[in-house]
């Protein structure tokens, strides 16, 4: 349950066809309260281990919260494939961007 992804948000307003500098990436921490971890998109790499798709390169970019308490950001994230299917989605810009979509 942990590195699964329930929600990704934009926390920047971006102009149309733009990608954006950050996400904020929402997981379930182990008392399934939600964990958002914020971080450049740039800090997000294909992940190598098992049952993950994403990992974040470094971690003292990210910030990570708890029930608006500080925590530890999550550094392996699994992300659905369906975040990735709509042909205009800005998820789909940055999967694309990043290569973390091969194998979708």
């Amino acid at each position: 349950m942990s590195p699964y992804v329930t929600k990704i948000t934009i926390p920047k307003q971006v102009e149309q066809g733009q990608l954006p500098q950050e996400l904020t990436i929402h997981t379930l921490s182990f008392t399934a309260k939600d964990h958002t971890t914020t971080v450049p998109v740039d800090a997000i790499e294909p992940a190598s281990r098992i049952f993950t798709s994403w990992m974040i390169n470094d971690p003292s970019l990210a910030k990570g919260s708890v029930s608006n308490k500080e925590a530890k950001p999550k550094t392996l994230l699994y992300v659905h494939p369906e975040l990735c299917e709509e042909e205009q989605s800005v998820m789909k810009n940055i999967v694309e961007k990043t290569g973390i979509g091969r194998g979708f």
